[in-house]
């Protein structure tokens, strides 16, 4: 008796351990697939792009399985403006975000104003799904997009 009680309460979470909502390889085969294409850029064993765009360094990280997102990492040459900064958000989201989508929205949500400032954080409105932010600091560059 005591082990089928054991039985009941362990399958559900065996089960929920191994039901991913994403593809969880979406990720690694996009970062598989851009670094075989670009000479400059290495993938590390955990699926982490280092590359560079601009002759900067770009550090993208991605993938998920019950969350989905990426983090993109570019370091600047020089100190950019607000326009710049947008401009450069959509053109990395382009290229590294690629494989989960939502590209449309972002451009649009640059265009459309549907973003708040606080300090050098930008969180853009997506109606409160997914999460996107970026932020500016100094001449560090950082996108965070998730989707829960």
């Amino acid at each position: 008796m005591k082990f089928l009680i054991l039985l009941t309460v362990l399958i559900p979470h065996l089960i929920y351990a191994n039901d991913c909502i994403y593809d969880d390889n979406s990720y690694s085969d996009f970062a598989k697939d851009y670094v075989s294409k670009q000479k400059q850029a290495t993938l590390s064993e955990d699926f982490e792009i280092t590359t560079t765009y601009k002759d900067s360094l770009v550090i993208v990280n991605g993938g998920g399985c019950s969350h989905l997102g990426y983090d993109i990492h570019y370091t600047l040459k020089q100190n950019i403006n607000e326009s710049e900064f947008f401009n450069l958000v959509i053109e990395l989201t382009n290229i590294f975000g690629v494989w989960i989508g939502y590209n449309d929205q972002i451009k649009n949500a640059i265009a459309e104003n549907k973003w708040a400032k606080e300090g050098n954080n930008y969180s853009f409105d997506f109606n409160g799904y997914p999460i996107f932010d970026a932020s500016l600091n100094d001449q560090e560059l950082y996108i965070e997009f998730y989707i829960n």
